[in-house]
């Protein structure tokens, strides 16, 4: 006898893999649990590729309303009436589905999705993979090496960060929607903890990935004793721009043989970092996609990611260790619970420019603990970060929404 699958639909506004980490991770996570459940898709923007979902999985697009779309967002995803309306349409005419996913509500699909579908009757849980719901924008801290998640951020630096966008009911009307789910999980400790402090209830599971084969690793190409430096991330203070800037500009000042890859245009880091003249050893690449970006990674010395805001995860540092390149990384957000500083990568406390290049140096100088770095990366990588482990996880949770009374 065989038994039919559960049927899930993920409601989200991206699955764009160029737009970043979030849908990256939301592509991976649908394709493995394509395996266990029935899944049909919802979507409000395209595929870069039709072949980014496994062949059985249904995609529906919607096309987004250009009206709502010219709204600012910290009000848009409040309420959407638009997508609300095509979401509960196509609900009606379509299939029963055990489960509603919606992953990481921000933009186009508006947070009171969330109490509209409990209210008809309809299972939900909710992914949420950064701190949106309850700021207009990233999470600062205000101490220099945090411990802990942070507390709620004043409604001061909230108005002062979202400006002529702030909306005064957001973070009490979203919390209020997220609360009505019959599940939240979002993707690291930090950030369960962090939403706890805003009275939001979630289980924690960390994102996964499909590990490197063990024959890439140590594979090494000699640049003429040039070593190079990684930093995969948009030009932005919160991901640590402005520390990188000041780590090249310190290794050309001290003759060292390095080399600063960013994977932006120089124009972007320049309106980003005003009065700011880049070294010569700053190379600027441009966006890179993903099918490319494995290569630069694996031509790299080292991956470094000086995030300065509450990091929700870090995707790069766990791509980095699976393809065998020692990582250094911030204190921040997430980050410490991937990395453990000289087991397998460095924390660095970037702001202390002399300090960082001369941990670097000394990593350079030092093979057998460049080797230690990545063997120990690899296997953190196989024990706590596969996504085998994160989609038996994911099972586990969904199973227990569906059986639940």
């Amino acid at each position: 006898m065989v038994i039919a699958k559960k049927k899930l639909l993920f409601i989200v506004d991206s699955l764009n893999s160029n737009n970043g980490g979030a849908e990256i991770s939301s592509l991976d996570l649908i394709n493995r649990l394509s395996y266990e459940f029935y899944i049909e898709v919802l979507c409000f923007d395209d595929l870069l590729n039709d072949n980014d979902l496994n062949p059985g999985i249904v995609f529906n697009q919607f096309k987004r309303n250009n009206l709502i779309s010219h709204i600012p967002r910290t009000y848009r995803s409040c309420i959407n009436p638009f997508a609300i309306y095509k979401i509960l349409k196509f609900l009606h005419r379509f299939k029963n589905f055990d489960v509603v996913i919606l992953g990481n509500i921000s933009d186009y699909t508006s947070y009171s999705t969330l109490p509209i579908l409990k209210l008809i009757g309809i299972k939900t849980i909710h992914i949420i993979r950064d701190t949106m719901l309850t700021n207009g924008s990233k999470v600062l801290y205000k101490v220099k090496k945090p411990k802990q998640a942070p507390r709620k951020q004043s409604i001061i630096k909230e108005i002062i960060n979202a400006k002529f966008t702030f909306n005064p009911i957001r973070r009490i009307f979203s919390i209020f929607c997220v609360n009505t789910t019959d599940l939240n999980i979002t993707i690291s400790a930090i950030m369960r903890d962090y939403l706890k402090n805003h009275n939001i209830n979630s289980r924690f599971v960390h994102n996964g990935i499909e590990i490197a084969d063990k024959n890439i690793r140590f594979i090494k190409v000699n640049h003429n004793n040039v070593k190079r430096i990684l930093m995969p991330s948009r030009p932005s203070f919160n991901k640590g721009i402005l520390p990188l800037a000041k780590l090249a500009k310190s290794a050309e000042e001290n003759n060292l043989n390095f080399e600063f890859i960013l994977t932006c245009e120089k124009k972007y880091f320049l309106k980003t970092i005003r009065k700011f003249n880049p070294s010569e050893n700053l190379i600027f690449k441009g966006w890179i996609n993903k099918e490319s970006i494995k290569d630069l990674f694996i031509s790299s010395d080292l991956i470094i990611y000086p995030s300065q805001y509450l990091e929700p995860f870090g995707r790069v540092p766990i791509e980095a260790m699976s393809l065998g390149i020692p990582v250094a990384v911030s204190n921040y957000g997430a980050l410490p619970e991937i990395i453990k500083d000289g087991y397998n990568g460095l924390i660095l406390n970037f702001e202390n420019t002399k300090q960082c290049l001369k941990k670097i140096n000394e990593l350079f100088s030092n093979k057998e603990f460049q080797e230690k770095l990545i063997s120990n990366g690899y296997e953190t990588i196989e024990r706590n970060f596969d996504i085998k482990i994160t989609v038996k996880k994911y099972i586990n949770l969904i199973y227990q929404v569906i059986n639940a009374k």
